[in-house]
């Protein structure tokens, strides 16, 4: 009987891995719930619900970044203003890449630094009380 059992278990963690393998090249929110529901105590249970908390906190980052992005959009910078923020960015040495008047991964980044130090919202997008802070102070414009 003992031998049936033993015989019994890697019969059954042999389909878990099997069904693990194709969720995981799947790699979807669906397939980690249909293994939950498939293998409630499975041996990759742990792994799917982390990866199901991955898909979930990036679901609410990319919505965060979009209200972000939207809440920029709607102060309405123009070139001149956002070579204004970069400029700004520059004189303190946040690094913000080309002042050309394109906020890109480097942009975004020296925002998300400036935010972070003056204990602002950190998103990487211009705000009322970032564009307020950054622009209000200490501002210097060299003329050639």
């Amino acid at each position: 009987m003992d031998k049936i059992e033993a015989a019994k278990r890697r019969q059954a963690a042999g389909r878990d891995k099997q069904a693990w393998d194709q969720v995981s090249q799947q790699d979807t929110p669906d397939a980690y719930r249909a293994y939950l529901d498939q293998f409630p105590q499975g041996a990759f249970r742990g792994e799917a619900e982390a990866k199901l908390q991955e898909f979930q906190q990036d679901a609410a980052d990319a919505d965060g970044r979009a209200k972000a992005r939207a809440t920029e959009e709607r102060l309405g910078l123009t070139p001149s203003m956002a070579r204004l923020v970069e400029l700004r960015l520059a004189q303190l040495g946040l690094k913000p890449g080309t002042v050309d008047g394109t906020f890109d991964r480097s942009t975004r980044r020296a925002i998300r630094r400036y935010q972070q130090d003056r204990n602002l919202n950190v998103t990487g997008f211009m705000d009322q009380a970032t564009a307020v802070r950054m622009l209000s102070g200490g501002f210097q414009i060299k003329l050639k």
